[in-house]
């Protein structure tokens, strides 16, 4: 059997396993931690797509965190839908891994609810600043910096 050129070339939504139903794949610690170093000034951080709290409880450690909340109960924070704008204003940075599939409209929600000179960061994929799609929301509102994370992890393999 052929297999797909987008498998290949490693784009996983269009890989042979199946994906999580809810677009749900934490985020290592770590990339919260460098965030922080590089970022210093976030603070009273929303984690709107906090799932079981990888993130959050790294910005909670370094008393950063205002909230976290996400769609289904994973056992952290509150469960609260952040793409319905009912309490549309937040007093602080929005930061977050969102799922992949609904990665735009994260971004645009947010944006709209921070003040000026308040951050949106987003873990997101290279590939999401590649899409024509995206060329109204880059155009109106560019990304001030994007940061490329490279994390690598070893393990150790008996013999």
């Amino acid at each position: 059997m052929k297999e797909s050129t987008f498998i290949n070339l490693g784009a996983t939504n269009h890989g042979k396993s199946k994906r999580e139903e809810n677009d749900y794949y934490a985020t290592e610690p770590i990339a919260g931690k460098l965030l922080l170093e590089i970022e210093p000034d976030l603070n009273n951080i929303w984690e709107c797509a906090c799932g079981e709290g990888h993130l959050a409880k790294v910005f909670d450690e370094a008393e950063k965190l205002g909230k976290a909340t996400d769609l289904i109960n994973r056992g952290y924070g509150t469960v609260e839908d952040f793409l319905i704008n009912t309490n549309p204003y937040h007093n602080g940075d929005i930061v977050t891994n969102p799922p992949y599939k609904y990665a735009q409209q994260f971004v645009e929600n947010a944006l709209e609810r921070v003040d000026t000179g308040r951050y949106v960061c987003m873990f997101l994929r290279v590939l999401f600043l590649e899409s024509q799609s995206r060329k109204k929301l880059f155009t109106t509102q560019p990304p001030k910096t994007v940061y490329v994370f490279i994390i690598f992890f070893s393990t150790h393999c008996s013999p």
